[in-house]
């Protein structure tokens, strides 16, 4: 995301840790990018137009991944794109 052009756009970068979010928005944040430390599992999450969930519910136990999903789905936000592992 920090090669993309946002200056019409807005992104909201969301991650658990603390200390990840201080760092991004040394190195990234600006008047469109912001970035704020939120449990996607169990608060509201902003409505966007998409959430962008790449590579994260691999690191999450199985019944998580289902409280994520919910949670995606109750920000009423517009698209969801996400990567996706099998277990097996």
């Amino acid at each position: 995301m920090t090669e993309m052009k946002l200056e019409r756009h807005r992104y909201i970068g969301v991650d658990i840790i603390p200390e990840i979010i201080s760092q991004n928005r040394r190195k990234h944040g600006n008047a469109t990018r912001t970035f704020i430390t939120l449990d996607l599992t169990t608060q509201r999450l902003p409505r966007a137009d998409v959430i962008f969930c790449r590579d994260c519910l691999v690191h999450l136990p199985l019944k998580n991944n289902f409280a994520a999903i919910r949670n995606f789905k109750r920000s009423k936000s517009t698209y969801l794109l996400m990567t996706l592992s099998i277990w097996k």
